[in-house]
């Protein structure tokens, strides 16, 4: 028998009383399943503590977050105890719970509805796509694994009659694509794993002859499931993405449901969302025709002739850095524009051919048509950083950011980065620095110059403080950044 009465009991909330004659060995060290916050209602004497910490006085409007799987127990007290408590079913709290239970105000009538409208703006807040627009920015910051079986979509057919673009992977960047106009990190990534589980359930149906992916939506799930940490570290809502990916097949026959599966279906917070994935998830043609399954290349599409991802990236850097002619490798590249098309001029030593001291090397002449996306030419405008500035100056107040500098903005193009800064990367980086703000401050004061990183986006920005201005100093993206100066991992 619980030592305790449920009187109160809505889907994640409850009133719970512990009376004043409770046996104090039923009190017992236990753990739950889910994060859950308790707000103290009432009662005298009675204390909450967590494994490995001391006990803490519980007073009549005091709010404490209890981490899932964490032990903890209460001590019995003077009188009846009352709390309420509210369960985190779905692990939104996961990495800002500390900062919520901080800010819960005592006087809150309904703190149910204050956390579940907490959480929406944390997400709505947070989920955003901090610099991807394109598939082959996601396609990049998936894990290994992950990459692979994506890119081994390109081989799995489908059913022409919903399917006519072709393969999955070709229907896969289609989604995304569709999907990154929303701006929404959840729809996102929704998008890029829905039919990966293709690759497992792909059959031929016995009636029709036609190909069939019956249940790749539980196989993709799953996977969903599996990879639920890389998809927090990327801004998403785990519990939404799954959530998208186990129904987008029954979204797709929801007007023939009945009433009770409908409601079921539509119950979840993100049904809004699926909503919207139905419509990016529809098949088609003509979008299908310029997608090239290159996906590492994708923004230069080849006209005619041939160029692999590796000429791309170097054809792409000489067009917006120079110098051109270049030499990359055994290779020398000449770029000669054409109207709205590049003429790109590749010579390359011929395969198998040993140099003899003294000879010419032999070299055969690639000539390729090519047309590149007008946002991977495009650098930023000082009007963007300016933009960036302010933002800064407003989350990290009373810290005056500038980013004026001349080698700042200089640096934000320059092709050692591999990929231009953009604005949209600068906001998610300010976004994720104001949540260490006291500590950005402090090192500031003791160490004067501090190096802010992020690995989501290998992002490095060195701050020199004067007076109660930081100072960015230059900027660069480079993984495991080295410095002299004190770092502060964002």
């Amino acid at each position: 028998m619980n030592p305790y009465k449920d009187i109160d009991t809505t889907t994640n909330k409850t009133v719970r009383i512990f009376t004043q004659d409770v046996d104090s060995h039923e009190l017992v060290w236990h753990r739950d399943r889910e994060d859950r916050i308790v707000r103290v209602l009432e009662g005298s004497g009675w204390k909450f503590q967590l494994d490995n910490n001391l006990p803490i006085q519980l007073n009549e409007g005091d709010v404490i977050h209890i981490p899932k799987y964490e032990y903890h127990r209460i001590i019995k007290g003077d009188t009846d105890l009352k709390v309420e408590l509210y369960k985190i079913v779905d692990n939104l709290l996961e990495e800002s719970s500390n900062r919520l239970k901080l800010n819960i105000p005592k006087n809150v009538k309904d703190m149910g509805d204050w956390i579940k409208n907490k959480e929406s703006e944390l997400f709505l807040s947070e989920n955003t796509l901090d610099g991807i627009s394109s598939f082959k920015e996601l396609f990049e910051r998936l894990p290994k694994e992950l990459q692979t079986r994506v890119y081994a979509l390109k081989n799995i057919g489908q059913n022409p009659q919903w399917h006519p673009e072709g393969n999955v992977l070709k229907h896969t960047i289609m989604v995304v694509r569709r999907a990154l106009k929303d701006n929404d990190m959840d729809l996102a990534i929704a998008a890029m794993f829905h039919d990966i589980g293709k690759d497992e359930t792909a059959g031929v149906h016995p009636k029709t002859g036609r190909i069939t992916h019956y249940g790749h939506e539980d196989v993709s799930a799953k996977l969903a499931k599996k990879y639920r940490d890389w998809i927090i570290k990327m801004g998403g809502n785990p519990a939404n993405v799954y959530y998208i990916v186990k129904n987008h097949m029954k979204f797709k026959q929801l007007s023939n449901m009945r009433p009770v599966k409908q409601a079921k279906l539509k119950s979840f917070r993100a049904f809004d969302k699926l909503s919207k994935f139905g419509k990016h998830d529809r098949g088609g043609l003509d979008e299908a025709k310029d997608i090239d399954e290159n996906i590492l290349s994708e923004g230069i599409k080849v006209i005619d002739g041939h160029l692999t991802a590796k000429d791309k990236r170097v054809v792409l850097q000489i067009i917006k850095n120079g110098p051109n002619p270049a030499k990359a490798g055994k290779a020398v590249y000449e770029i000669k524009p054409d109207g709205d098309f590049y003429i790109v001029i590749k010579k390359q030593m011929d395969r198998g051919l040993i140099p003899v001291p003294g000879s010419k090397l032999r070299l055969s002449t690639y000539k390729s048509t090519i047309q590149i996306k007008e946002s991977l030419v495009k650098e930023m405008a000082k009007s963007d950083v300016q933009k960036v500035d302010q933002f800064a100056d407003k989350i990290l107040n009373p810290v005056d950011v500038d980013l004026t500098s001349k080698h700042f903005f200089d640096r934000l193009n320059d092709p050692r980065n591999e990929k231009d800064i953009n604005q949209a990367e600068l906001i998610g980086f300010f976004k994720r620095l104001s949540r260490s703000k006291k500590k950005f401050i402090e090192f500031l004061d003791t160490y004067k110059q501090v190096v802010a990183t992020d690995d989501r986006t290998n992002i490095n920005i060195p701050f020199m403080k004067r007076a109660n201005r930081a100072i960015a100093k230059t900027i660069m993206r480079k993984k495991d950044f080295k410095t002299p100066d004190k770092k502060l991992d964002i």
